[in-house]
């Protein structure tokens, strides 16, 4: 099934689920209206029975909408049919609270990512067949616009929780010299060079996501003559800078 899912048709726990999520959206609209965001999480295990992460993504200057679900793996002590009724259960919640169909609501499990499996494209399994082959789209934060994925990796490219952080390197970055390491797809770049950055060099060992920057960049015209993009291994890179770059940057992110 691929519609939007009726509020009367959830389950007991599914119907509190939804209640929550509905409250957390009525309480964020203004701020939502306010700064002009398109994307936010809207949920995170407020419920200690529903352990997800529900965050909001709506395509910049459209009206099309997507939900990045993530569930925290749960303890290897809990039963599996009952993680899995919560998973569907949740799956439904959500279309039901933000009146999507199923197929917008994106489902994965979060763990640790270690050494190259970051890097790695999900399992096929865990795409819609309804998303079409280029699933890349815009999104706006703070007046910047940023490219996002929703299927193909475990990330979508832009890091919702660490926003605040990208708006203070905005507000310490004019004039200055800026060195963005492990830069993932440079969202912190681009505030950065926008806010008038005199230079910036941001480094990441995948190339799929220096060329993801390359666009996030192009999107918020970004001079990449003063703003370099290299893939490198940023310990390796800084155990050889270490002696050949000292005083070469004003802010380190």
């Amino acid at each position: 099934q691929d519609g939007t899912i009726a509020a009367d048709s959830l389950s007991e726990s599914a119907t509190m689920l939804f209640n929550r999520l509905q409250k957390n959206r009525k309480s964020l609209t203004p701020w939502v209206k306010e700064t002009g965001v398109t994307c936010y999480r809207l949920y995170d295990a407020d419920l200690p029975e529903y352990a997800f992460a529900v965050d909001v993504y709506r395509e910049a200057n459209s009206k099309p909408v997507h939900v990045h679900l993530q569930e925290y793996a749960p303890p290897k002590t809990v039963d599996e049919l009952a993680a899995a009724r919560r998973r569907e259960e949740t799956q439904l919640a959500v279309s039901a609270a933000l009146q999507l169909p199923l197929h917008s609501v994106h489902f994965k499990q979060r763990e640790r990512q270690r050494g190259d499996k970051q890097y790695k494209k999900q399992n096929a399994s865990s795409q819609s067949d309804a998303v079409p082959e280029d699933k890349r789209f815009k999104v706006l934060e703070n007046g910047h616009t940023f490219w996002v994925d929703m299927d193909t990796y475990l990330d979508t490219g832009l890091f919702l929780d660490t926003r605040p952080v990208r708006s203070e390197l905005g507000h310490l970055a004019k004039g200055k010299r800026c060195l963005n390491l492990f830069c993932y797809t440079a969202s912190a770049t681009v505030y950065a060079a926008s806010a008038g950055a005199k230079s910036s060099l941001s480094i990441d060992m995948s190339p799929t996501y220096i060329d993801w920057a390359r666009h996030n960049f192009a999107a918020n015209s970004i001079d990449t003559r003063k703003h370099t993009l290299l893939v490198a291994d940023c310990i390796q890179w800084l155990e050889e800078a270490i002696e050949t770059q000292v005083g070469a940057f004003d802010l380190i992110y």
